[in-house]
């Protein structure tokens, strides 16, 4: 009997061996299994992790790069947004500078009109109103503005004329003699006459230096008047060229005013500051419009230029904005790459740890065997 029970009790042992031994084999296969399908996860995984790197390196090399193109733009937005800014502040300046000139001419030519700076006499026959009544063909203007005289020329010729720089224009002998009578009959103001046509001018005796008419430009009803005026009129840069004594019918000037005279006159001119001659502000209002011709021109070119750069301003900002949602594309892209590599690293920690823990079971496995 005892024999009996102790084999019954070696058969129970041996089969639950058995059985253990079954189950460890089963669970050291399903143990293997599993951990080459973990590997091969792993080893998929590591590559996606690779490709994502790779794909992560060149989106933030784009990110550098667009970076460094959007400060270039914005440097270069900031030199053309300078460079419209100082030009707009050229043509403003222009601008004021052409609103002054434009007053200066304006205020006289308004005293020309009203002949201000002329006697009461001229001014009754330089009126449009004509308050005298006298011809009107008898009248062709001031002598300022049949006269026009080089820059360097100009105080030589006013002071060869200077008793004659608020002079009155007129036809002919006929017409002065027509004037003088409407003056002294209408008790009218004082005035000096000049008859445009005339004897020619008698020929000029030798002289030095330059005519002075050379540098004189006349208004063609004028041209006989002013060789009649200035025939033997000569200009020399000092006195010291100045023969002595000065021959009969010949007047020297100097480009200062200084003149000399046959006979034994002298003079000097001195240009006024105000210019209350209206020769000397005929010239004035020759120069204002010239240098407003200039300042318009000036202020055109600026203006043309102006244009090319703010068009250039507004390519900038289109493209500083096209520059700027690029780099917001490229920036969500590489947002969206790291997200996707920080969810697979996640995953990949996690089967590695699980590899681990199935190789230590492996391991303990193998141990009890």
């Amino acid at each position: 009997l005892e024999a009996d029970t102790t084999l019954a009790r070696l058969e129970n042992e041996w089969r639950q061996t058995e059985g253990r031994e079954r189950a460890d084999l089963v669970r050291r296969e399903r143990l293997l299994a599993e951990q080459a399908q973990i590997a091969r996860s792993v080893a998929d995984s590591e590559g996606q992790q690779n490709c994502l790197q790779e794909e992560l390196t060149a989106l933030r090399s784009e990110v550098s790069a667009d970076e460094d193109r959007l400060a270039e733009l914005r440097a270069q937005q900031e030199q053309a947004r300078e460079g419209v800014a100082q030009l707009q502040r050229v043509c403003a300046g222009l601008r004021e500078q052409l609103a002054v000139k434009r007053a200066q001419i304006e205020l006289l030519e308004t005293d020309e009109q009203q002949g201000r700076h002329f006697a009461d006499g001229a001014r009754q026959l330089l009126d449009p109103a004509n308050p005298l009544g006298v011809p009107a063909a008898a009248i062709l203007g001031a002598l300022a503005a049949h006269l026009q005289v080089e820059p360097p020329y100009r105080v030589a010729l006013e002071a060869v004329l200077r008793a004659w720089l608020d002079a009155v224009v007129v036809a002919d002998d006929t017409a002065a003699r027509e004037v003088l009578r409407s003056l002294v009959r209408n008790r009218g103001g004082p005035v000096r006459l000049l008859a445009a046509a005339g004897p020619a001018a008698e020929p000029a005796g030798p002289g030095v230096g330059e005519r002075l008419r050379a540098h004189v430009i006349a208004a063609p009803a004028a041209e006989a008047l002013a060789d009649r005026l200035l025939a033997g009129v000569w200009v020399v840069d000092g006195l010291e060229a100045v023969p002595q004594p000065v021959p009969p019918g010949v007047v020297y000037v100097t480009p200062e005013g200084t003149v000399v005279r046959s006979g034994g006159a002298f003079e000097y001119w001195r240009a006024e500051t105000g210019a209350t001659n209206p020769v000397a502000r005929r010239h004035q209002l020759m120069d204002l419009r010239k240098t407003l011709r200039g300042l318009e021109d000036e202020l055109a070119l600026r203006e043309g230029s102006l244009a090319p750069l703010v068009g250039e301003q507004k390519a900038l900002e289109l493209a500083l904005q096209e520059a700027e949602g690029v780099l917001r594309e490229h920036r969500r892209a590489v947002a969206l790459k790291e997200g996707e590599f920080q969810i697979i690293a996640h995953a990949v920690r996690q089967a590695r740890e699980r590899l681990e823990t199935v190789q230590w079971e492996l391991q303990g496995l193998g141990k009890l065997a």
